[in-house]
């Protein structure tokens, strides 16, 4: 009985943990994620090359849910 509890509080505390935000972001900083440029992207009636388009630092986006 007291193995059962102290591995349910471990689980307990492992998902805390996968379910803050802190970890979901930390997660996104570091991966690698990759994107291709959209040949179809257009603003205002203007399609962009891709010397018009800025990059954002990771750093300046912020995850809402």
């Amino acid at each position: 009985m007291i193995v059962y509890r102290r591995k349910h509080q471990e689980l307990q505390a492992m998902q805390m943990e996968l379910q803050s935000p802190e970890y979901k972001l930390s997660k996104l900083r570091t991966s690698t994620i990759m994107t291709d440029y959209n040949p179809n992207y257009c603003f205002a009636g203007k399609t962009s090359s891709i010397s018009d388009l800025k990059e954002v630092p990771r750093k300046n986006i912020t995850l809402i849910r």
